[in-house]
């Protein structure tokens, strides 16, 4: 096919081959499931993500102007203002009329300008508005397409390092002896050239439903009229200077057209624009490009794979898609090695034939594409040698020496820090970080004249006496631990030592001088202005001039800063408040500033160049040419301020996460005292470590309860919870009062504005610190605690932390962490449910009060925990009084919004949504109501009484939007019920789901409430007895509830819990007794048998394949194809110990056999190679059961002294021919039983030995 075209039967395969897809991941109502997504992303579009501060272009392609040209563009948001008729609908209902503007305008106005990149130059199109809101509703289409494919990165961005890593497992667990890998990493060429957009019309109109198909083909039609610009320069050459000639023959022709001379489709004589057909403009229809390339490699996958089914060859496949860049992954799996060459020469030959099976897609490969390699793979600069993340680390000359444009002192040490962030996660480790902020500290100082201006040494020493970040002072991390716990704890440390500093930020606070930098953070608003502000300026007049006046309507009706948009008027307003964002300025002001600030060293400290407050109030001072006083560093320095302290209330607004930091601080205290040593660890992983996961936090945020006290917004929640929050606010900022207007002109409110004063409510919710840490593993046997881990073993390569004589997770541990932990190590050891229960209970009675009901609150898991525990403490307190009961019923309420109740009959949870049917029976608010549900449907609901629950419609919306249920909202016209619940609401109009009203009684306050506690399995289950069972909340235990410490919970004489508390071995005699009892049914009632020979063998299963006794993969690695973060990196770190084909770290483990050598000799092995890297993620909140056995020691000892035991013929005997002499009984009875090895014994009968096996065997 030639360039541009493209095969119709083809492109419909592959929209047919989309559809197959769909009906196996949704079932037969796909087209209505895809219909919903595309629907739901439309409907979310609003004006405020229209108006963005992006270019729209202004040209007008029907009249070629006269004269010398300079384009003008403007921003969006001023487009949007000029075309105010637009506003009165939402964009999903102004779509038709748009797009009918477009198509009567004769398509698209398209203006074209060059950015500069790495290696070249890139065309930027900037598109009119009206073509900027069609292309927006055309590519939500196609993002709703990617979020449905698993191999489209572009919207499944988290799985670009997950999927090529899960690959390698899965193919490494294969028990096949030979397998193959072949790899590409494909680059399309001319990507925006070689697409005509009819192909894109075709293909979705085949793949989506019909309510799509007018808007996909009118829409994108109009990129066949694509009217482009022609450059400023261009076209003033070809107006002024028309009898240049020119020797290149594209440009010729141009002038020739432009003339009149020659006749060209694509221009028209004097034309200030050319019409351009072919192309789907690059970045424009971005998603759309990528969804198609993804549905090409999709039929390509299937139709190989349905061609090696033919050969019977077993195959694993990975593809990774973003727009014009694709790689893949082939392994293939044999026992023959025949049959091996076989696979990997069709392996190969599919990776080569993509080249001529793109053509009927009108892709064209690029020599650049790396075709067929074995083993290593790129996509998206990642690039994939074995198992291993290969990353440059070049960004370390970024970091270090890279000058930022930016105008606050304190928003440049965040960008900095940033940068050394970047640099940690790329793998450099916590050595280099600190090398790398030290050089940061030294340009830092420079640029404020160190070295240059002679009274540096003055302000310097004053500087370091005051210590203020916002004058200059530079904040540095504890070289330990640089870059992992962010800026704000190396400031919240300053701030605690340094008196000097603690007082001016009370008086700043006071004085109003605080701003938001872009990060979030609360600092002195010290500006020194390096850029130039004419746009800013020009963007603030010219919003001025389409709604005068419109920062004293917000300031007299703040409520538009808080509530979606309702009307005309607030859409407006909510546009323009974006350009208060202290980040806009700062963009929009760029423009020579680095040579301004290099400049500026020699006068920045002297002179007055800087000025207090915020970026955007000086901006409108200068527009409204008010006088905005000016003042120099030295000035600032020397201001005199009142030497009081900050208050707590305070304190805790600037450092929302001050607990945390104190924690860090004590870990960074006792790191402190260990040494650098040598280390030969060499895996590499990508771990994703929760820094500061939230531990507590206010039932609602303070925006959501102002929505609430100020405006009356309804929340689903009681108003009890609402006014406990409010109080708990109000204790830390007593300057709050009921009125926002109020609260502004309160003396004591430290901000100027309403928009400051949102600012400051929207970011006063925690949130967890997350580091993607690549450098050495952070979850070892020998320790839980990854933040110590992760900060010992990444110091730098082959260099580690460690305390003398001591193990670094010996320290003394919380009493609370201490308490869950037991619990999780009760509920995982084989005790029976009853003996589980009693330990249970006495932990919980006995432990430290997890959670007093207030408002400030645990994580949700840690909630449902602290109601168990008061249950507990409730049932065996022989004193009780029903207030005791009610208080637990209030903690319930709090914890599930105003609901308490539970399951009268549970659902089980599927892939697809909830299963089977159900009952909920509860209490919501003031409502008593039954909830019957049938799969995903709520079929009916029973209410005691409606008036209380059209007062609660609120709570109970909330109450089934948890549960995941839907109403349909058909029409019922047999039914018995007078109301109906749908959308929200009760109505009498007989649609939705029929509600009842009945009697119903649910444990009236005047009766004791009778609670009753279960542990079935590794769950603990509290139910409420209301005449029958309802099941109110569930607890289980996580990976990393798990610690191990010296001392156990409790000493006692059983020594397999004693050791498996502390994560101690057994001496191989003790264990080959323990193993050996559950044989022959010696073991204690206490004991569940199932589960303990199930405890028995996950452990001495993980001990058996560290050791490498590993007769067979079968018998070692039963686990699921699909695997969680967790279990990715858990597997990945094992595998070197679980598989005979995998190198392994210690090299008298597998024997050097013939066979291996010969599996090398084809490059037939999945050999993973020593270093390591792959990914897994630690979350807070995860709720997957962990498997904890993987790293337990308890049988270690044991494996390994039958290892050493045995000579080199017994392991080749085992390995091979899974037999032992007979002095191995008790290992053939163990492993046979356990692990279902079936050992069979042999007579140690002598053989004829080689001189080395003698000299080995003499040796062993």
């Amino acid at each position: 096919l030639k360039f541009h075209e493209f095969s119709r039967r083809a492109n419909c395969a592959a929209a047919d081959n989309l559809r197959m897809f769909w009906r196996k991941e949704f079932g037969r109502d796909f087209d209505n499931k895809i219909t919903d997504m595309i629907l739901r992303r439309m409907v979310s579009i609003s004006w405020d993500k229209v108006a963005t501060l992006k270019a729209s272009s202004t040209f007008d392609p029907k009249e070629a102007p006269e004269g010398k040209v300079r384009t003008t563009r403007m921003r969006v948001i001023i487009a949007v203002l000029q075309n105010e008729g637009l506003i009165g609908k939402k964009p999903v209902d102004s779509i038709v009329n748009i797009l009918n503007w477009v198509d009567s305008d004769g398509g698209l106005r398209v203006d074209l300008f060059k950015k500069n990149q790495h290696g070249g130059l890139r065309e930027i199109y900037v598109l009119e508005l009206h073509s900027r809101i069609l292309q927006l509703f055309l590519e939500e289409i196609s993002r709703a397409i990617c979020d449905t494919i698993p191999m489209e990165m572009m919207m499944h961005a988290s799985e670009k390092l997950r999927r090529p890593q899960e690959h390698i497992i899965r193919s490494a667990r294969r028990p096949e002896k030979f397998k193959t890998n072949v790899c590409s990493s494909n680059d399309a060429k001319v990507w925006n050239q070689g697409h005509l957009v009819t192909k894109f019309i075709q293909f979705l109109v085949r793949a989506l439903p019909t309510e799509f198909h007018g808007l996909i083909i009118n829409g994108m039609k109009q990129w066949l009229n694509k009217r482009i610009k022609l450059p400023d320069g261009v076209y003033n050459l070809l107006f002024f200077k028309p009898e240049t000639e020119f020797f290149g023959k594209e440009e010729s022709t141009l002038s020739d057209a432009y003339r009149g001379l020659v006749e060209v489709p694509w221009m028209k004589m004097g034309a200030n624009h050319m019409n351009i057909r072919s192309g789907m403009m690059q970045g424009i229809l971005h998603y759309t490009s990528s969804a198609y390339h993804a549905s090409v490699l999709m039929l390509r996958d299937n139709l190989f794979k349905s061609y090696m089914q033919k050969l019977g060859i077993k195959v694993l496949t990975t593809d990774l898609v973003s727009s014009d860049d694709s790689s893949r992954l082939t392994d293939t799996f044999s026992t023959s090695e025949q049959l091996a060459k076989r696979g990997l020469i069709f392996s190969r030959a599919d990776h080569i034939a993509i080249a001529k099976f793109s053509t009927f897609f009108g892709i064209a490969m690029s020599p650049k594409s790396s075709i067929a390699t074995s083993h290593v793979v790129e996509f998206n600069s990642e690039f994939y040698i074995r198992a291993s993340l290969a990353r440059p680390t070049y960004k370390w000359v970024v970091a270090a020496i890279g000058v930022i444009e930016i105008e606050s002192l304190f928003e440049r040490q965040e960008l900095m820090y940033n940068l050394m962030v970047e640099l940690l996660e790329g793998g450099s480790g916590f050595m280099q970080a600190h090398g790398t902020q030290l050089a940061q500290a030294f340009l830092h100082y420079k640029l404020l004249g160190a070295g240059i201006n002679k009274l540096w040494a003055t302000y310097s020493h004053k500087l370091t006496d005051i210590a203020d970040p916002s004058l200059g002072f530079f904040l540095t991390d504890p070289p330990v631990a640089c870059g992992l716990f962010g800026l704000n704890f190396s400031f919240w440390s300053l701030v605690l030592a340094n008196e000097h500093l603690n007082c001016r930020l009370q008086n700043q606070i006071e004085t109003g001088n605080l701003t938001s930098t872009t990060k979030g953070s609360l600092m002195n608003g010290v500006q020194i202005r390096y850029g130039n502000r004419a746009r800013v300026l020009k963007i603030l007049e010219d919003a001025e001039s389409y709604y005068p006046g419109w920062q004293d309507v917000i300031e007299s009706d703040p409520q538009v800063l808080y509530q979606h948009p309702s009307n005309k008027r607030d859409v407006l307003l909510r546009m323009l408040v974006k350009l208060t964002s202290p980040s806009v300025t700062a963009s929009l002001s760029a423009g020579n500033a680095i040579s301004r600030m290099i400049s500026s060293s020699v006068y920045v400290i002297t002179h007055k160049a800087t000025s207090l407050g915020s970026a955007w109030f000086k901006l409108v001072e200068n527009y409204q040419e008010l006088n905005s006083k000016r003042y120099s560093l030295f000035q600032l320095l020397a201001m005199d301020v009142d030497r009081k302290p900050l208050t707590p209330e305070n304190f805790q607004a600037l450092f929302p996460l001050s607990k945390q930091y104190q924690q860090a601080d004590d870990l960074i205290r006792k790191v402190s005292k260990f040494q650098h040593t040598h280390s030969n660890q060499r895996k590499r992983l990508r771990s994703h470590i929760a820094v500061f996961p939230v531990q507590s936090e206010v039932a609602l945020s303070l925006e959501d309860v102002v929505r609430r006290i100020w405006f009356g917004q309804v929340l689903p929640v009681s108003d009890r919870v609402v006014r406990a929050s409010w109080a708990h606010y109000k204790r830390l900022f007593p300057w709050l009062l009921e009125d926002p207007i109020d609260t502004l002109k309160s003396e004591d409110c430290p901000f100027d504005s309403q928009i400051s004063l949102r600012n400051f409510v929207a970011r006063q919710g925690l949130k967890s610190r997350f580091v993607h840490l690549t450098g050495a593993p952070v979850r070892t046997t020998e320790s839980h605690d990854m933040i110590l881990t992760a900060i010992c073993n990444n110091q730098k390569p082959h260099v580690v932390l460690s305390l003398e004589g001591k193990s670094r997770d010996q320290h003394k541990i919380h009493s609370f962490d201490s308490m869950v932990a037991n619990l999780a190590k009760i509920l995982a050891y084989p005790w029976n449910n009853e003996e589980k229960l009693r330990r249970v209970s006495n932990e919980l009675e006995f432990g430290q009060n997890i959670w007093d009901g207030g408002v400030v609150r645990p994580p949700p898991r840690l909630q449902r925990l602290s109601v168990i525990q008061d249950a507990i403490r409730y049932s065996r307190n022989p004193s009780k009084t029903l207030s005791d009961g009610q208080k637990i019923y209030d903690k319930i309420s709090l914890m599930k919004g105003g609901s308490i109740g539970g399951w009268l009959r549970r659902q089980s949870r599927t892939d697809t949504g909830w299963s089977g049917s159900g009952v909920w029976f509860g209490k919501t608010g003031d409502t008593i109501i039954r909830l019957e549900l049938q799969g995903g449907e709520l079929l009916r609901m029973t209410v005691d009484d409606i008036e209380s629950a059209k007062r609660d419609r609120n709570l109970i919306a909330k109450l089934i939007s948890d549960m995941e249920v839907f109403v349909k909202p058909s029409s019922l016209t047999f039914s018995m019920s007078n109301w109906f619940w749908f959308g929200s609401n009760f109505s009498r109009e007989r649609i939705g789901c029929p509600v009842f009203v009945g009697k119903q009684v649910f444990n009236e306050a005047s009766e004791m409430p009778r609670f009753v506690t279960r542990v079935l399995d590794s769950s603990i289950r509290l139910y409420l007895d209301v005449g029958r069972m309802l099941n109110i909340c569930s607890y289980n235990y996580q990976s990393e509830d798990f610690r191990w410490y010296a001392t156990s919970p409790g000493r006692s004489a059983d020594a397999v819990w004693e050791n498996w508390s502390r994560n101690a071995s057994l001496s191989p005699d003790l264990a080959i007794r323990v193993l050996k009892a559950p044989i022959y049914k010696k073991t204690s009632t206490k004991m569940d048998m199932g589960k303990l020979k199930e405890f028995f063998k996950n452990l001495l299963r993980s001990s058996v394949a560290s050791v490498g006794l590993n007769p067979s993969i079968h018998d070692l690695l039963k686990m699921p194809d699909e695997l969680d973060d967790f279990e990715v990196g858990i597997s990945l770190d094992d595998l070197l110990d679980y598989t005979d084909l995998i190198v392994t770290e210690d090299s008298d483990v597998a024997a050097d056999d013939r066979e291996s050598s010969e599996v090398v000799k084809y490059d037939l092995d999945m050999g993973l190679g020593i270093d390591e890297l792959f990914d897994f993620s630690y979350n807070e909140e995860r709720s997957s059961r962990p498997d904890i056995f993987r790293n337990h020691l308890l049988f270690k000892e044991l494996c390994s002294w039958w290892l050493s035991d045995l000579s080199r013929r017994e392991r080749k005997l085992f390995i091979e021919k899974k037999q032992v002499f007979s002095n191995r009984e008790d290992m053939k009875e163990i492993l046979n039983h356990y692990l279902e090895m079936n050992l069979m014994i042999v007579e140690d009968a002598p053989q004829d030995l080689s001189g080395l096996e003698e000299f080995e065997q003499l040796f062993e």
